[in-house]
Parts: structure tokens; C-alpha cells; sequence
């Protein structure tokens, strides 16, 4: 798993990007889908596993306001935090991709007597989800059924 690069531009606070990347890491645990999850700089999986490769780009980050949120001065979405990806499932031994979607996570910034989930979170739950509608198509055409990633036979996330 790479970490996800920032576009061009963007104000993302660092701590977000870490954050993310940590979510990240948690909700392809939960998913129990695949035997590794590597980190840059871990040994690569035997040869004899598929591999998934996931790769993405931060394209949009908006921080909401906490006034617009709990005073409801403004309309719309404004008291909400959007944080959008470009995410890209892919063969982990030839690159070819498998899938490549834009993901938009809109989260309030804060509710009255309650907590609001981090925008990370949503990012990450929707990119497990993105998965798991994938899986059973993860594999390149040019792969043998028997080489296909199944939930008996999970691929290894890089």
C-alpha cells in the first residue's frame, strides 16, 4: 500500500494525509480479504499470490465550519468536510488496472450531541466497499480463472 499522493495545489493539512493512510490500513485489515497489506519499504509477497496494488490521489479537500454546522448560519454543505480521491485498483505484478474511480467523502464537521465521523474513516470504508463490489473481477483478462483472487483465495494488498 503507497501512500496516497496530494494534488497539485491542495491545502491538506499533513496530519490528514496520516491519518487517512492509518484508517486506511485498518479498514483493509477488517476486510480480512487479503493474507498481507504491505507498507513501502516491506518485503513483497511470494510470486506464487496475486497481487492487488491500490494507488490514489487526494483531488479535493474542503474543511467545513463549525459555525455553519451547529448555528446553521449557512446554507447547503457548508458546515460539511469533503475529501475526495481518485482511486486506482490494479494487478500488483503487471499494473494493469482494474478499476480507477473518483470517491467523495462529505462528512459534517460537527453535530449537536453527537460525534462526527472523520472524513478519513468515510474515504476509507468507501474504498473497502470499492473493493469488495470489485473483487470477484479483480483480475486482469488475461489471468487464468484459477489465478483469480476469490474470498477463499485473497490477494495481497502492496
Amino acid at each position: 500500500m503507497t501512500p496516497f499522493e496530494v494534488a497539485n495545489g491542495l491545502d491538506l493539512p499533513p496530519d490528514y494525509l496520516n491519518t487517512f493512510m492509518a484508517d486506511l490500513q485498518e479498514e483493509l485489515t477488517k476486510l480480512d480479504w487479503f493474507s498481507q497489506i504491505l507498507r513501502p519499504g516491506e518485503k513483497a509477497a511470494p510470486e506464487n499470490l496475486p497481487t492487488l496494488k491500490l494507488t490514489g490521489v487526494i483531488t479535493h479537500f474542503r474543511k467545513g465550519s463549525i459555525a455553519a454546522a451547529l448555528g446553521g448560519i449557512m446554507a447547503g454543505a457548508a458546515g460539511k468536510t469533503d475529501l475526495d480521491a481518485q482511486v486506482t485498483l490494479s494487478d500488483g505484478a503487471s499494473g494493469e488496472k482494474f478499476t480507477e474511480e473518483v470517491l467523495y467523502a462529505q462528512v459534517p464537521r460537527a453535530t449537536i450531541g453527537g460525534k462526527s465521523t472523520h472524513p478519513t474513516v468515510v474515504l476509507a470504508k468507501q474504498i473497502t466497499k470499492l473493493i469488495k463490489k470489485k473483487g470477484q473481477n479483480l483480475s486482469p483478462p488475461s489471468t487464468s480463472p484459477a489465478a483469480q483472487p476469490s474470498p477463499a483465495a485473497p490477494p495481497t494488498a502492496p
